[in-house]
């Protein structure tokens, strides 16, 4: 099965090496590093919990099975805090969309709820390149 990030609900942005995801709704944010990064762009790219895990037990030199149940339950974590949702795709990112890395750990969502309150009453704004807010000329 395909997951793909819950947008428009849930913004990320990857920075050094460590995805900050932030779930709009919730006001919770959560940081994504390592393989939970990897299987965070894996996702995004298109790519099934299976083809993810087979890529990571490649790199890591380890049977498939030793990372597969991880990886599993690491996407069900995510499905559980609404940072993904499935969908169906005809295909996926033929690039790969992360680093090898050599070892596998499993990977970890570390959520953090200190600044609930602050987004959820000044929620971020995704804005254009001529920035926000712009007047509406049409409405004068």
């Amino acid at each position: 099965m395909q997951y793909r990030p819950n947008e428009p609900d849930v913004v990320s942005e990857i920075l050094d090496g460590e995805a900050v995801v932030i779930h709009l709704q919730s006001g919770t944010y959560y940081s994504l590093r390592d393989a939970a990064l990897d299987v965070w762009q894996g996702l995004a790219a298109g790519w099934t919990a299976d083809d993810i895990a087979a890529c990571l037990a490649d790199d890591a030199g380890v049977a498939r099975e030793s990372v597969a149940e991880p990886v599993a339950d690491f996407v069900a974590q995510l499905v559980a805090e609404e940072l993904v949702v499935p969908y169906a795709t005809a295909g996926r990112d033929a690039a790969r969309p992360f680093a090898p890395r050599g070892v596998f750990a499993a990977p970890q969502l570390q959520k953090f709820t200190d600044m609930q309150e602050m987004l959820l009453i000044d929620p971020i704004h995704e804005v254009t390149e001529a920035g926000w807010p712009i007047k509406n000329p049409k409405a004068e």
